[in-house]
């Protein structure tokens, strides 16, 4: 379990503020926090709105920054409880393509209500992975995917 005891005030300001938009971006210098950031606000919207949540990275490598063996535990302001981020759809860690794109698309697919009982709203993939699925989806499939479902683009050039 990785335990962060202290979030910075910037990361406090942006996560108040991208907590209740349908659209943010923060920008700010690597090493800064900004993976923290996307995981607080991610946790945030699964206990504000029982949403699934996708972080989508450019690279396989760079899922760590959103990611713990066993969970992320922080205390989000305002909260007196905890929040754990514990991500049960890591997509990144296999390592055939085709079998990420396939559980990318079943978990996608599935139903927000039994992903929430089951405890896996969360999932982390990368960008390629995501466009894979998204090709192999049927046009019915593809507006299913996008309910309750909000995704998190890391380093979106």
């Amino acid at each position: 379990m990785r335990r962060i005891d202290k979030i910075k005030d910037w990361q406090i300001e942006a996560l108040q503020l991208g907590r209740s938009a349908q659209y943010f971006m923060s920008q700010a210098p690597g090493g800064s926090g900004k993976s923290l950031l996307q995981v607080m606000l991610a946790q945030a919207d699964i206990e504000d709105t029982g949403n699934k949540q996708l972080i989508l990275v450019p690279k396989n490598h760079i899922h760590h920054g959103f990611f713990d063996d066993e969970c992320i535990e922080f205390l989000l302001p305002g909260e007196t409880k905890p929040s754990r981020w514990s991500v049960r759809n890591n997509f990144c860690s296999t390592s055939k393509n085709d079998v990420k794109t396939k559980r990318l698309k079943e978990f996608l697919l599935t139903d927000v209500r039994e992903l929430r009982q089951e405890g896996r709203l969360a999932a982390i993939a990368t960008h390629k992975a995501m466009v894979a699925a998204w090709a192999k989806m049927r046009p019915e499939e593809r507006k299913r995917a996008l309910r309750h479902v909000s995704f998190r683009v890391d380093e979106g050039h």
